[in-house]
């Protein structure tokens, strides 16, 4: 399974990632928190890679939904706590 290592407005950092993601790539993928349903519907680029950790910038449009990435963010963080 994947496991989310950072998130941000701008875009997120995932490890545990597919072997065929790589630099360059436009990915489509949904984020969700175990035993919840999907939360933010997300669209980027993969602009690193190292082992099986990408980096990935969320597309512009996904950049215009900046509100529904903070709630994404806020429910996130509560969940680590």
């Amino acid at each position: 399974s994947v496991t989310l290592e950072n998130l941000s407005l701008g875009g997120v950092g995932l490890s545990g990632v597919p072997e065929n993601w790589q630099t360059g790539q436009t990915v489509h993928f949904r984020l969700g928190l175990a035993g919840e349903p999907e939360i933010l519907d997300v669209r980027g680029t993969v602009t690193w890679r190292e082992g099986d950790t990408i980096g990935i910038a969320f597309s512009t449009d996904a950049a215009g939904e900046a509100l529904l990435i903070q709630k994404a963010l806020r429910r996130f963080l509560d969940a680590r706590r």
